[in-house]
């Protein structure tokens, strides 16, 4: 039952990231209206919500939940896990610069300021603050992250 629960979780956080897109606000009106303005709305909200996802993730110290939105992050997994057990508690803020969907709609690119202050056991907080770079991909209709550097 356990090895579906992720797989659970990541069709509700799906369907949660198009429910939202459906009731957004709609669009002020323009006087062209472009027909791809909607799924490009959707793209962008979607990238958004998964770095939302990234920063709850490392709020959370859930290495799995990271791995559900960033499947193909490799060895980085291990040293996060341990980061991650080896943290009190970790707060993670991310404040995006630019989102940049590609003119195919399947590959998107995230700059943003991150401001993390990682608190290890029985130790004082320590405060890092860095620019990073989001890779994003989609596939069969769905985002994930492909690195962040």
């Amino acid at each position: 039952l356990p090895i579906y629960a992720g797989e659970a979780q990541r069709y509700a956080d799906e369907i949660n990231t198009k429910l939202a897109a459906l009731n957004a606000p709609p669009p002020t009106p323009v006087a062209a209206v472009k027909p791809e303005v909607p799924s490009g709305t959707a793209d962008h909200d979607a990238v958004l919500a998964l770095i939302k996802r990234y920063s709850q993730a490392f709020e959370q110290r859930n290495p799995d939940a990271l791995r559900q939105i960033w499947p193909n992050m490799g060895k980085r997994y291990a040293g996060l896990k341990n980061s991650f057990e080896s943290a009190a508690s970790i707060k993670m803020q991310v404040q995006t610069e630019s989102v940049s969907i590609a003119a195919d709609g399947n590959t998107a690119t995230v700059t943003a300021q991150v401001a993390q202050e990682f608190t290890p056991q029985g130790k004082k907080p320590q405060n890092i603050k860095f620019r990073a770079v989001f890779q994003f991909a989609k596939s069969n209709g769905s985002w994930s992250i492909l690195d962040v550097q």
